[in-house]
């Protein structure tokens, strides 16, 4: 420690990184939530989808084709891709229906629960055990959820079943991306 900074704790280098990283990707996911709900009031829902899926899909190919060729397109669970992509599809429209008929921090609120669904999923199909300390975490994030979403309140409408629809399908892609 420098003189002067007595009982300052010096965080290892690595450290200070991902707590940087982790606040950019907090901020990417932000901003794409916005700019999704700022772009379904002028964009069709299925361009608006077209339009992220065709830019990741150039943006991917242009770093990883180079690097390791055609091989990355090859897999042995053609069945397994398709179904990933068939949820993920399903998971990107609901969000952006989501965000068309919901405010933006209700959303944000209901899909936060995406792990605790994947944890329960893959507790039940993928047989994977889950201690009781995150059993009690999972209890503790959906109930901070529902304090967040305020039952009876307006947020419970129709609307409520998109990004729960979201919330399923998006678990279900990542269960079946474990597998």
């Amino acid at each position: 420690m420098s003189p002067g900074r007595a009982g300052a704790i010096r965080l290892p280098h690595r450290l200070i990184i991902a707590i940087g990283l982790v606040i950019v990707a907090v901020a990417c996911f932000a901003t794409l939530d916005t700019a999704t709900k700022l772009s379904t009031a002028g964009v069709p829902i299925l361009m608006g989808v077209w339009f992220r899926y065709a830019f990741q899909a150039v943006a991917t190919t242009a770093v990883l084709l180079p690097r390791y060729g055609i091989a990355v397109l090859r897999t042995e669970h053609p069945r397994y891709q398709l179904l990933r992509g068939a949820l993920l599809l399903a998971s990107s429209t609901l969000a952006f229906l989501s965000l068309r008929y919901m405010p933006l921090a209700e959303f944000t609120s209901i899909v936060l629960i995406a792990p605790l669904v994947v944890t329960l999923l893959a507790a039940a199909t993928l047989k994977e055990e889950v201690s009781p300390l995150r059993w009690a975490l999972v209890a503790g994030g959906f109930a901070g959820t529902i304090v967040i979403l305020r039952p009876g309140g307006t947020v419970f409408s129709w609307a409520i079943l998109l990004p729960l629809g979201l919330v399923v399908s998006n678990a279900w892609f990542q269960v079946l991306t474990s597998r």
